[in-house]
């Protein structure tokens, strides 16, 4: 006698039933629940097993693939590069405009040279005074050549400047366009690839010359 549960009563059960429940097929999608009755919560976990494992290898076999992870190193590094000469290009912007000049040497004055008060110099405090204006005018010409240094390292820190703020955003924009078209976007949520979409369009039309530059948007408005 079996106990059935949709009548609510015992049943003499069938050999054919008898021979299912002491003999299950093996390799079947259902659970037997030991009253007789099929559960289908074994072909779902069988299917959630499947996915995660499917998943599993398609992620390993990407990992494995040295072509993508040299793809992954190299956009990287292009992007941070990128990063990198907009860091510089600020930097050499700053040290251009705010760097220290040479200071001037100050000219000897007789007053400090007239020692007994009396409004001309003497022989001796006339020799002295001469001899601190020559080392005056040997300072001058030190300055002199300090200022066209400085001014010539000046420029080149303006040249730099404008050199890494050309070459880096494109760069970056270089990088984020492989991002978007690569075969790894397709596996980013919608959302994600969608604001990876409208950021690289609109860094590469600034880039391009149609708005106010895309280094001014990527430091938002900081130094030139």
């Amino acid at each position: 006698m079996v106990w059935d549960g949709l009548s609510q009563q015992w049943v003499t059960p069938t050999s054919a039933s008898t021979n299912v429940m002491q003999n299950p097929v093996s390799g079947s999608n259902t659970a037997n629940d030991g009253r007789g009755y099929s559960s289908p919560v074994a072909p779902m976990l069988s299917k959630m097993d499947s996915n995660k494992s499917s998943k599993s290898n398609t992620v390993s076999e990407r990992i494995s693939d040295k072509g993508w992870l040299v793809s992954q190193i190299l956009v990287t590094a292009v992007i941070t590069l990128g990063f990198l000469m907009l860091i510089f290009s600020e930097n050499y912007d700053y040290l251009s405009n705010y760097s220290d000049p040479p200071e001037s040497p100050d000219p000897p004055k007789s007053s400090d040279f007239n020692a007994d008060g009396v409004d001309s110099l003497n022989e001796t405090e006339q020799e002295s005074y001469d001899w601190a204006y020559d080392n005056y005018l040997d300072k001058m010409e030190i300055y002199y050549d300090d200022v066209v240094e400085h001014n010539k390292l000046m420029n080149k820190y303006e040249g730099k400047a404008i050199l890494f703020g050309k070459i880096g955003p494109g760069l970056v924009c270089l990088g984020l366009i492989y991002l978007n078209f690569q075969d790894a976007s397709k596996e980013m949520p919608k959302g994600l690839r969608m604001a990876l979409l409208i950021c690289t369009f609109y860094l590469l039309v600034n880039f391009l010359g149609y708005g106010a530059g895309v280094n001014g948007g990527l430091n938002f408005g900081a130094g030139s």
